[in-house]
């Protein structure tokens, strides 16, 4: 028996099938990487913004 329990944002997601387990961990961890991958693209936007705001570009 496959038992997994871990925390989104505060609550409590179980499940007791690999298969379930396995789906919703990987959607979960989709859907955080796609998270980081914006935070950084948006992150390297605002570094750019200062750099062309402060007269140096970035090529």
């Amino acid at each position: 028996m496959f038992f997994i329990q871990w925390r989104v944002k505060g609550q409590v997601h179980e499940s007791n099938s690999m298969a379930g387990s396995f789906w919703l961990l990987s959607t979960y961890l989709l859907r955080f990487h796609y998270g980081l991958q914006t935070k950084i693209n948006d992150s390297i936007k605002d570094i750019k913004k200062v750099f062309i705001d402060t007269g140096v570009y970035i090529c």
